[in-house]
């Protein structure tokens, strides 16, 4: 595998280790093909939504699988509890990330969903896959990696000042 397959893989199993509900394979591929630091490899995009997903869960072969329901989860117990308690820090980093794509996410859709996530909610599901995600827990990935992410309050602050000013222009 090259090194975007294992990019990529790797912010997968974040993704869904982490995740606080079932996340579907394309909430999985908006959350780890998010870019959220100024170095991040772009995902090199292909003919449609659906090739995009279909081509990164293939990345992920070897340890996720999609259900009978349509959700993306780990192929077997083994390989969740090998990443969520042996590998030291791999849940704490990976909570870490999903705030991170939460807050970038969050930034993309309009900061303003911060202080009112009902704002224009039905547009928003349309245009952005993981709108329902990130205003649903987007404050509990941050709650846990804010104490040791030491980047994330000054990103927070950011957004609550765009969020304040976008609304005082509504």
């Amino acid at each position: 595998a090259d090194i975007l397959q294992r990019h990529f893989a790797l912010r997968s199993a974040c993704c869904v280790s982490s995740s606080f509900r079932p996340v579907t394979p394309q909430e999985l591929f908006v959350a780890a093909t998010t870019k959220v630091l100024y170095d991040d490899p772009e995902w090199p995009m292909y003919h449609t939504e659906s090739a995009n997903w279909q081509i990164l869960v293939s990345f992920c072969e070897g340890f996720l699988d999609i259900d009978e329901n349509g959700y993306a989860k780990f192929k077997d117990s083994k390989t969740e509890h090998l990443l969520s308690r042996q590998i030291t820090g791999f849940v704490r980093d990976a909570h870490h990330f999903m705030a991170m794509v939460c807050l970038k996410q969050t930034e993309q859709m309009g900061p303003r969903l911060l202080l009112e996530p009902w704002f224009d909610f039905r547009a928003l599901e349309v245009r952005f896959p993981l709108h329902n995600y990130v205003v649903t827990f987007w404050q509990y990935h941050y709650g846990i990696a804010e104490q040791y992410a030491e980047s994330l309050p000054g990103q927070l602050q950011l957004l609550m000042d765009a969020a304040w000013a976008a609304r005082k222009q509504a």
